[in-house]
């Protein structure tokens, strides 16, 4: 990770909020960060579903499959 996608992933997994939103410019490494994020939260015992529009849901799902455990598509 990148100084700025490790401060990103220490910020939401520290953070007390039931609700996280991550928004960046394209190909800024903001899935390869959540998947360090979702790892930690996974190791420490919390549920993680992932949400997106239905466009990047289905790019998400085809790229990441694996990484995703539950994955919502909002229209």
């Amino acid at each position: 990770l990148s100084g700025e996608q490790r401060r990103m992933v220490e910020h939401v997994c520290s953070s007390r909020a039931r609700v996280v939103i991550v928004a960046g410019k394209a190909g800024t490494g903001k899935t390869f960060a959540l998947a360090a994020a979702r790892e930690a939260w996974q190791q420490d015992g919390h549920p993680v579903l992932g949400v997106a529009g239905l466009a990047v849901g289905n790019v998400l799902l085809t790229v990441l499959g694996p990484i995703i455990v539950a994955c919502t598509f909002v229209a």
